[in-house]
């Protein structure tokens, strides 16, 4: 089997183009960029907000795993890096703001380049 049938066949519409398949990703991307807002991209390409939301998520996914593997060492003598924290967390049943499971994220890009890093952390704290 070609590789992507399965997601085009779990996340089309029946019956689809090439030529729509590739609008469709093409719209996945400009959502991602934010150009677009999840129920615009839900309208025009027909499909259920679910669905939707589910790419954007596997996009988004796809980016940090992309992020955490090409990591490499940066800085040096007259660089600039700028170093920054997020925390990764999950709402309880999706509501509220109480966080069920946290996970801190430290990163950093050297300026004028595209090099960059990004690096689990267990706690965050002065010693971090």
């Amino acid at each position: 089997m070609e590789a992507g049938l399965i997601l085009r066949k779990l996340y089309a519409k029946e019956g689809v183009s090439d030529l729509e398949y590739i609008k469709w990703l093409q719209d996945i991307g400009l959502l991602a960029k934010g150009y677009f807002t999840q129920k615009q991209i839900k309208k025009e390409l027909g499909v259920v907000y679910h669905t939707v939301v589910d790419w954007f998520n596997f996009c988004r996914e796809l980016c940090f795993e992309v992020a955490i593997n090409m990591s490499e060492q940066i800085g040096g003598p007259g660089e600039i890096v700028e170093v920054d924290e997020s925390c990764f967390s999950e709402r309880k049943y999706n509501r509220g703001r109480k966080r069920v499971s946290q996970q801190w994220v430290f990163g950093g890009i050297q300026r004028g380049t595209s090099k960059c890093f990004l690096v689990w952390v267990e706690k965050r704290d002065a010693n971090t």
